[in-house]
Parts: structure tokens; sequence; C-alpha cells
């Protein structure tokens, strides 16, 4: 084998293995539409946190946008814990008493809903 079939080799196989990762993640797009939201809309990391009703409003909006329906609030939290096990809903205390928020996920500020 010559050093340009040894190359077109490594190409197919590089090209291939792109596409093997864009339609398996084609298909988890289709079944989970909420890891769309999470990957173009959110930021995942343990000292992050956001507002249950602030992140199901970006959420309805972004899925208008795309023209899904949207889940309900208990389904959208249901769907978060599926999809991104380390995220709890929690009630802090704050200076304004107490508010539900998910722990480990906030909302990207280039999107304009933080």
């Amino acid at each position: 084998m010559t050093v340009p079939e040894t190359f077109a080799i490594d190409v197919n196989r590089t090209t291939n293995a792109q596409a093997i990762v864009d339609a398996r993640q084609s298909l988890e797009d289709i079944a989970s539409p909420i890891s769309v939201f999470i990957r173009e809309c959110c930021d995942v990391g343990l000292d992050h946190s956001t507002s249950t009703d602030r992140l199901y409003d970006a959420y309805r909006v972004w899925a208008s946008r795309k023209g899904l329906q949207a889940v309900s609030s208990p389904m959208l939290g249901r769907a978060l814990s599926a999809a991104l096990p380390g995220v709890k809903k929690i009630r802090p205390r704050t200076e304004d008493g107490r508010e539900y928020v998910y722990a480990g996920i906030r909302l990207l500020g280039e999107n304009g809903w933080t």
C-alpha cells in the first residue's frame, strides 16, 4: 500500500466515524428535544443554578421557536433529570424567602435569558 492509499483509507475512516457521530446525535435529538435545549441554551456545572420558572419560560420560548410543543413544567423537570442526573431541583433559603431552583444548570447569557 502506498502513502496516498493509506491516507485515503484514514480519511474514509475519519469521515465514516464523523458520519456515525452525526447520525447518533440526530437520533438522540429526535428522541430527546430536551437534550437539544440543554446543548443550545444551557451551561451545566456544579456551581450553576437557575430558577425553575425562569428555565421553564426559556424552554417554552425555545420550543415555540423550534416549532415544538412544550412539555409541562413537571415533565421538563423529569426530562432534565433523565438527561442530566446531576441536576437537582432544590429550594434554598434566600432573602426573599424560598424559591425552587435547578442546581447544576444555568441559562446561557447570549440567548437573552440571563
